[in-house]
């Protein structure tokens, strides 16, 4: 009776603005993060920037128990996490190509199934 006489009652739940799709809205939201990478202050910058995938190049330190496949945030040489995403590699893989190209991988883990860490297409890194 009191909405239809025009009083403001209840809660107004708006659209959100993003544009985030299923996968990555539930990187950003959905799951539960087994570890993270630190990576320095270049890497951090073309990831926020550029949109990026993370290479091991960037990354210089792994926390954390996690394999391919889980979900891992990214944090910057302060310790702040600005990125979520599904990790290529699992930590004791990423604590041998830490600091290395890609074409370095196959020394260290003798193979090398990917490029990246983490895929930009399987990474949201918060604005």
């Amino acid at each position: 009776m009191d909405i239809a006489a025009g009083d403001e009652i209840g809660t107004t739940f708006l659209p959100t603005t993003s544009h985030l799709r299923g996968r990555k809205r539930w990187i950003i939201a959905g799951s539960r993060v087994k570890g993270s990478v630190t990576v320095n202050a270049g890497a951090a910058l073309k990831l926020r920037r550029d949109g990026v995938s993370l290479l091991a190049v960037g990354v210089t330190s792994v926390t954390g128990e996690f394999a391919e496949g889980d979900l891992i945030e990214v944090r910057d040489e302060g310790g702040r996490r600005f990125a979520r995403g599904l990790t290529n590699y699992g930590a004791n893989e990423l604590l041998l190509i830490k600091g290395l190209h890609s074409h370095e991988f196959e020394i260290a883990l003798g193979s090398k199934p990917y490029d990246e860490v983490i895929h930009r297409d399987n990474m949201v890194v918060d604005s």
